[in-house]
This record gives C-alpha cells, sequence and structure tokens, in this order.
C-alpha cells in the first residue's frame, strides 16, 4: 500500500486478504461427515468411510490398511445431491485404519460442487444449525 493512505485503499486490501482467508479455510478446515467411500487402487477395490472432509482431502476409517503414496480413484456422494469423482493420494496411515487422501484431482464440476457443499455447511455453521452430511 501506499502512502497516504484512503479509506478506499485500505478497504480494498482487506476484501481481499479476506477472499483469500475464506479460500484456505474452505481447503484445510475439516468438516465432519461419516459417508460411505469405495475405494479403488488398480484392481484392488475396498470400501471405506469418510470421517472428515475439506477442500484440499479425507479422512477415511478402512477395513484393509491401505499403502502410503498410493493413487486412489474414489465417487462419493454428498447432500444435495452432489456427487464427487476424484483421483487422490493417501498421505499417511495408521494402525487404527485411518487414513489421509490428499485430493489430486477432482473429475467434471467436482471442484465447483465441493466448494458449493463447503460454502453451505458454512452457512449452516455460522446460523447455528446442524449440517446434514
Amino acid at each position: 500500500m501506499r502512502k497516504p493512505l484512503t479509506e478506499d485503499a485500505v478497504m480494498m486490501h482487506i476484501a481481499i486478504s479476506k477472499e483469500l482467508l475464506v479460500r484456505e479455510q474452505r481447503r484445510y478446515f475439516r468438516h465432519p461427515v461419516n459417508l460411505p467411500l469405495p475405494l479403488k487402487e488398480g484392481e484392488f477395490e475396498q470400501q471405506a468411510r469418510i470421517t472428515n472432509l475439506s477442500g484440499g482431502g479425507m479422512a477415511v476409517r478402512t477395513a484393509k490398511p491401505l499403502k502410503h503414496g498410493a493413487v486412489l480413484d474414489l465417487t462419493f456422494e454428498l447432500s444435495m445431491g452432489l456427487r464427487i469423482s476424484a483421483r487422490g493420494q493417501v498421505a499417511w496411515v495408521n494402525p487404527e485404519g485411518m487414513a489421509e487422501i490428499t485430493l489430486q484431482t477432482l473429475r467434471g464440476k467436482g471442484s465447483e460442487q465441493l466448494d458449493t457443499w463447503l460454502a453451505a455447511r458454512e452457512k449452516l455453521h455460522l446460523e447455528g444449525k446442524p449440517p446434514e452430511a
């Protein structure tokens, strides 16, 4: 910003900063869910459950351990009739059957649909209403 500061310049910078913060929050804030998740790695398939979800990834619980670094194809359905098809990579695993999957590619309108769902969840949270998965 240049001196002298004007009210318009300050307000513009605040608005830009706010938008960046909201975008980062959507990417990293974990929304608790309990959703079925079919996972596919090559020919291997198994059912998992998503326990939390953000714009950047998800925590899942599996019956059989996933391999760290494995690339998976996955499809899941959110409230509002939103079906997301994606490719993700296993970021970490633990012995209790939990794993983190980082979303690498969202197919079709997946990115837009996930952003819509995240925005709706945030709105419900701000209004003090319980969200649906």
